[in-house]
C-alpha cells in the first residue's frame, strides 16, 4: 500500500485550528500513530492528543475535518496497530457520543444537514437575536448582549457546518468499514459493523452488504450484531421520516426462519423485527422467552462479551423491552402478562435497576399505549391490565422505597394510583406477591 500520509506535507496547516491554536502540530501526530512498534502507554498518549486537539469536549475544528481522510488511510492499513481503535475514533469524531444516539433509537443526520443549511440563511443570526435578546433593557446593556448572543450564535453556526462536514469526511471511509468485514480479527470485523451502523443515507448499499456478510459470517455474536445495526440504520432513516424498505423486512423474517431458538442471530433477527414495528407472532414469542428466562442466551449478556457487542447498552433484556415498547396487549396479550409475571419475580439485586424500565413497558403495552383519563373499577380492567396493576402492588415495600419517585410518576402518568397504599386497595392487594426480608 502506498504511504497514507504521502500527502499531508500538502496541507496548510497552519491556516488550520484546533482546541489548542493552530494545527501546525497534527502531522507530527499522525506521523506517530502510524508507526508500527508503538508501546500501549504511546499509543494511549497519541489518542488523548487526538482526542483533546480535534475533539476536545465534544467540539470539533476545521482541522478535524482535514485530519479524518488521513485517519482513514492510516485504519485501511493493516500495519496501523489496534484499527479497531481507530475506527472507534473516527466514528466519535464523525457524530458524537454514540451511546447517547444508541438511547435515543437513531442518528438523525437529515435534520443536522437541514439546520445547518438553515443557518446559512440570510438573516439567520438577526432572527435568533430578536428572540433572545429583551427590547426593554438598558440600551448599552442590551448592545452588549446583542454581541455576547451574535459571537454565541455564529460560533454555533460554525460548529454546526463543521459537524457536518467531518460527519461526510468521514463517511467517505464506508469501503474501508466494508473491506475490514473481511478481516480475519473478530474484533475489528465487530467494530466495523459498529462503523457502518452511522450512516443510514447510505442504507440500501449498507444493507446488501450486511446481509451477505450475515450469511457467511461463522461468529454468532456477530450475525446478531449485523441483524441488530440493520435495524438501527432503519431507526435513524426513520426519524427523517422514512419507512422501512420491504426488502429489509423480508430480509429479516427470512433470517429469523432459517435459524433456530439458541441462536444468537434468531433473537436478533426478532429484536431488529421488533425495534421496526414489524414483528409478527412468532418473533414477540422469541423476545418473550428472554423476558421470562433471563438465563436465555445469557452469554451475550455483556456489552464486553469476547469483545464483538459494542451494541449491548446496557444488556441484552433492556434491549428486547425497548423492541417491545410498541406492541398493544389488546393484538398480543401475552406482552403485558410475561412482563407482569417478570415484574412479580424480580429479586431485591436486580429490582432496583430493572422495575423502572419493566413497569414503563409492561403498563405501554397493557393499556395499547393509552393512558387513563377516568379510573374504572379494577374488575373492569382486561385481564392482562389485571395482571400488571396486580404485580405492581406486588411490589414490596423494600423495592418501593429505592424507586417510589420512579413509580409514582409513571404511575400518575399512566392515570392509575400512584402510591403503595393506593395501588394495594385498588388491586385489592394486602401483601407483597412474593415475600419481604
Amino acid at each position: 500500500m502506498d504511504d497514507p500520509l504521502a500527502e499531508v506535507s500538502e496541507i496548510d496547516w497552519a491556516s488550520l485550528n484546533h482546541a489548542y491554536g493552530a494545527a501546525i502540530d497534527i502531522p507530527q501526530v499522525l506521523h506517530h500513530l502510524a508507526q508500527p512498534n508503538l508501546s500501549e502507554e504511546e499509543l494511549l498518549g497519541i489518542y488523548r492528543d487526538l482526542y483533546s486537539k480535534l475533539y476536545h469536549q465534544g467540539t470539533r475544528y476545521s482541522a478535524s475535518v482535514a485530519t479524518a481522510p488521513f485517519l482513514l488511510r492510516l485504519a485501511d492499513r493493516p500495519g496501523t496497530l489496534q484499527r479497531q481503535r481507530l475506527f472507534q475514533y473516527l466514528i466519535v469524531l464523525a457524530i458524537g457520543d454514540p451511546d447517547s444516539h444508541m438511547k435515543q433509537g437513531g442518528f438523525n443526520i437529515a435534520a443536522r444537514r437541514a439546520e445547518a443549511e438553515e443557518m446559512l440563511e440570510d438573516g439567520y443570526v438577526e432572527r435568533k437575536l430578536d428572540h433572545i435578546v429583551d427590547a426593554q433593557d438598558d440600551l448599552d446593556r442590551h448592545l452588549r448582549e446583542m454581541r455576547v448572543m451574535r459571537r454565541l450564535i455564529e460560533q454555533r453556526i460554525q460548529q454546526r457546518q463543521i459537524g457536518v462536514q467531518v460527519y461526510d469526511a468521514v463517511k467517505d471511509g464506508l469501503p474501508i468499514f466494508q473491506r475490514a468485514l473481511n478481516s480475519s480479527e473478530v474484533t475489528l470485523r465487530a467494530v466495523a459493523l459498529y462503523a457502518l451502523s452511522w450512516f443510514p443515507e447510505e442504507i440500501e448499499q449498507t444493507q446488501s452488504v450486511l446481509f451477505e456478510f450475515i450469511g457467511k459470517e461463522q461468529q454468532e455474536a456477530l450475525r446478531g450484531t449485523a441483524l441488530y445495526y440493520l435495524a438501527f440504520l432503519q431507526q435513524s432513516r426513520s426519524l427523517a421520516g422514512e419507512y422501512p424498505n420491504p426488502s429489509l423486512v423480508h430480509g429479516l423474517s427470512e433470517v429469523f426462519e432459517q435459524t433456530q431458538q439458541g441462536d444468537f442471530a434468531h433473537l436478533c433477527a426478532a429484536l431488529a423485527l421488533g425495534r421496526l414495528g414489524a414483528a409478527q407472532t412468532p418473533h414477540i414469542g422469541e423476545l418473550l422467552r428472554k423476558i421470562a428466562d433471563p438465563t436465555y442466551l445469557s452469554d451475550f449478556d455483556s456489552r464486553d462479551s469476547d469483545g464483538v457487542l459494542p451494541f449491548i447498552v446496557p444488556n441484552t433484556t433492556y434491549l428486547v423491552l425497548t423492541a417491545l415498547r410498541a406492541t398493544r396487549g389488546c393484538e398480543f396479550p401475552n406482552v403485558p402478562l410475561t412482563l407482569a409475571a417478570a415484574l412479580s419475580t424480580l429479586s431485591e439485586e436486580s429490582a432496583t435497576s430493572r422495575l423502572f424500565g419493566f413497569t414503563e413497558i409492561a403498563l405501554r403495552s397493557a393499556f395499547d399505549g393509552k393512558p387513563l383519563h377516568n379510573l374504572p373499577p379494577f374488575d373492569s380492567l382486561s385481564a392482562p391490565q389485571q395482571a400488571v396493576v396486580r404485580a405492581l402492588a406486588g411490589i414490596t415495600n423494600f423495592h418501593w422505597f429505592f424507586t417510589q419517585d420512579d413509580l409514582c410518576a409513571k404511575l400518575g402518568g399512566w392515570g392509575l394510583p400512584d402510591t403503595l397504599e393506593t395501588i394495594r386497595a385498588y388491586a385489592s392487594v394486602t401483601q407483597a406477591v412474593y415475600n419481604e426480608k
